[in-house]
């Protein structure tokens, strides 16, 4: 008669031999195997069926946000790019003095853009008159700020400020505000505060 015990422990003997050692699953990697199972079963289900096509929409959206985004960075940068290049010739012939209150007349008036445009050139008269620029036709917006980045950095921040004052006017074609007038008014007294006279421009 065959002794169910004896074959039992015989059998145990057997596999825990070093040999059936690699066939032992221990719990963490039992763990282990139904958590990778289980991860495999939900990536199926979503790459497959509705959830399929649900994740091509989202795709699809994400994409159209990015190229979208990208469009308006690049609409940004060309449009600062052409304020940068925006030509001020609005004043000829005449003295800061006679630039600002040309400025605080058409501001009297209500034109606030005549303002800004004859007080952004009263800024360009002072630089100049500070040898800060050179009387020279066809001065850009970011020439002035380029020069005055390099010649005098302290009031740097409130010019490059005034010209994207009047880059928006002008370019943007955006309703000007006294607010805005104030602002270049503001970088024309930085700049006789800040920068003596140093020479007469000829």
């Amino acid at each position: 008669m065959i002794d169910a015990e004896r074959v039992r422990t015989v059998a145990d003997e057997v596999l825990r031999a070093p040999a059936y050692a690699d066939l032992r699953e221990s719990p963490l990697r039992r763990l282990v195997t139904e958590v990778r199972s289980w991860i495999a079963e939900q990536l199926f289900d979503l790459f497959t069926g509705t959830a399929a096509a649900s994740v091509g929409l989202v795709v699809a959206i994400v994409v159209v946000l990015i190229v979208v985004g990208l469009g308006v960075v690049a609409l940004l940068g060309a449009q600062r790019r052409a304020a940068a290049d925006l030509v001020v010739d609005d004043v000829v012939d005449v003295t800061p003095a006679e630039a600002e209150a040309a400025a605080d007349a058409a501001l009297a008036a209500g034109d606030v853009v005549t303002a800004v445009r004859r007080r952004y050139g009263a800024l360009l008269l002072e630089l100049e008159a500070r040898d800060v620029l050179p009387r020279v036709p066809g001065l850009t917006v970011g020439e002035v700020d380029a020069a005055v980045a390099v010649a005098v950095p302290a009031v740097a921040t409130a010019v490059t400020e005034a010209g994207d004052v009047l880059a928006d006017i002008v370019y943007g074609h955006r309703a000007a505000t006294r607010a805005d007038d104030a602002r270049v008014a503001d970088a024309v007294r930085a700049v006789r505060s800040a920068v003596p006279r140093r020479a007469v421009v000829a």
